[in-house]
């Protein structure tokens, strides 16, 4: 079942019922799109945050930037043992890895960079902060978690910087040129960011909470120029 799927659990007598969840390389695209969604609508779509998978994030993009950078030769014989079709047995699947010869994976990797450039600005508790008289040490950004926030953000940017270096995209056909992929890719997280706060305005008008009632427009406009006010290319568009 991929992640932001509706569902329920029917007994025939009363149960106690326990579910998990996981990340999967081939579903961070809609991975992305439900915590997109939940920090601003969240009343619509879950009963319960979970600021802590964030963490399991980041030890995803610690591991992938040790995988690929470190032993980038390895990495590089993987690529090619998988090759750059999908196959129905799945030999195309890098396990834990993404295999960058895929546009899905590629699609798949960069809406996790996206999260990771983002940061606390997908965590509730950092408007949680904003609240007036908030003395809840657990409605709060811990320091630690804080600095695995920033590392997140450096590791998913020198993973993108290393596949901008092996990987382009570009069309054939009729139709040739046009943007490559470092642009596309930056055009992607800043329309992003344009329709998280759309996102927002739309849920407030339509009574639709987010995880917490702090999280407002303006807030949100502000957390997202605080967080990515490092990034030159990000400014200019």
């Amino acid at each position: 079942m991929k992640p932001c799927t509706p569902h329920y659990v029917l007994t025939l007598e009363n149960t106690l019922c326990q579910g998990g969840h996981f990340y999967s390389s081939q579903t961070f695209l809609e991975t992305g799109f439900t915590i997109f969604h939940t920090i601003v609508a969240a009343d619509y779509l879950t009963n319960k945050p979970d600021a802590e998978s964030r963490t399991d994030i980041h030890i995803i993009l610690e591991y992938v930037r040790k995988k690929i950078i470190l032993f980038e030769p390895e990495y590089l014989a993987l690529l090619q043992k998988a090759g750059s079709h999908k196959t129905d047995s799945g030999s195309h699947v890098i396990p834990h890895l993404p295999n960058f010869s895929i546009l899905e994976d590629i699609v798949g990797f960069f809406m996790l960079h996206n999260i990771a450039l983002l940061g606390s600005v997908l965590d509730y508790r950092l408007y949680s902060e904003y609240e007036a008289g908030t003395q809840d040490v657990t409605e709060s950004i811990s320091p630690h978690q804080h600095d695995s926030y920033i590392q997140a953000k450096a590791d998913a940017l020198v993973i993108a910087e290393w596949v901008y270096s092996h990987f382009d995209i570009s069309l054939t056909g009729k139709t040739t040129g046009g943007a490559g992929l470092r642009s596309l890719m930056e055009d992607w997280v800043v329309t992003q960011c344009k329709a998280l706060i759309l996102h927002k305005l739309n849920a407030d008008s339509q009574m639709v909470k987010g995880e917490t009632e702090a999280i407002t427009p303006n807030r949100l406009r502000k957390a997202i120029e605080k967080q990515m006010a490092g990034l030159p290319w990000f400014v200019e568009k």
